[in-house]
């Protein structure tokens, strides 16, 4: 069988099922429907299955990928084929997985406020999707919080990336004082 026994030579828990390392949850873009999802995991054999609400399941591919429209639970298989002693078996592993929708943000206002000298700019930003934010770079490093504090005078560009891998946006930030004599508001 596939498993588990002891290996009689390191006496270690040997299992011959492949370890499947596809995350919990896939995002797929609203915007690029049909979405493909790789499998990220070297093995023999896949099989990818929706999980429909009656609890069928319906067989969407025996590739390393799988094209997926829409929303729900999946069910992720994969399989090495293992020689014992001239026979072939299938060991195999299987996870449920989910997949949401995700979406590019929108910018819904650019906040800045000047205190003490130095500047805090707030994103605010929407969408279905889970975004993260970053200051000057492209590639990062991102983080959650959307206010950046203590920025100096000058022009900044604050990234703005969802993290389902949907697509990232820029908006551009000049932070400058008002010209000397003259208030900070007027009408």
């Amino acid at each position: 069988g596939c498993g588990p026994f002891i290996d009689p030579v390191t006496g270690d828990l040997v299992t011959l099922n492949p370890v499947i390392t596809l995350p919990d949850v896939v995002g797929i873009c609203e915007n690029s429907l049909p979405t493909r999802i790789n499998a990220p995991d070297e093995v023999d054999g896949y099989r990818w299955f929706q999980i429909l609400p009656s609890g069928d399941e319906v067989l969407l591919s025996e590739e390393s990928f799988v094209d997926i429209s829409e929303i729900g639970t999946y069910r992720y298989e994969i399989y090495d084929l293992i020689d014992q002693e001239g026979v072939i078996i299938e060991c195999s592993s299987t996870k449920e997985f989910m997949v949401i929708s995700s979406s590019i943000a929108s910018v819904e206002s650019v906040l800045k406020e000047e205190d003490s000298g130095l500047f805090t700019v707030t994103i605010n930003v929407s969408g279905i999707g889970d975004y993260e934010f970053s200051l000057n770079d492209i590639d990062g490093p991102y983080g959650d919080e959307n206010v950046f504090s203590g920025l100096e005078e000058g022009s900044y560009v604050i990234y703005i990336r969802d993290k389902k891998g949907c697509g990232t946006i820029d908006v551009r930030v000049i932070l400058s004082f008002p010209p000397t004599g003259f208030p900070t508001f007027f009408s």
